[in-house]
């Protein structure tokens, strides 16, 4: 099944806690690739939630085949133009 990043990342904001999110694939030998979703937290509500929090909000909220991996970052690697960089993500997916 597709799993696009748009989709989770325009699911993921419409969490209250989440102020920004990437979302790229990570290779899986399973199910050839796994959604992983970067996001940054609100100050003030990100300090009562978890990534287990967030995967459980997920679950409810999306199809269960689009599992993903959630990772709190500080920032987001941004273009000049303030899009994500998915380059930056793919750093980031190996430095966490």
């Amino acid at each position: 099944m597709s799993v696009f990043p748009a989709e989770i990342e325009v699911l993921l904001g419409r969490h209250s806690a989440i102020i920004g999110s990437g979302v790229i694939g990570r290779a899986d030998e399973t199910r050839g690739q796994v959604p992983v979703a970067f996001v940054r937290l609100a100050p003030k509500l990100g300090k009562s939630v978890s990534a287990e929090d967030l995967r459980a909000w997920c679950k409810d909220a999306m199809a269960t085949f689009k599992f993903l991996e959630i990772r709190n970052v500080n920032a987001l690697p941004m273009t000049a133009t303030g899009k994500v960089k998915k380059g930056g993500l793919e750093k980031l997916l190996w430095a966490c």
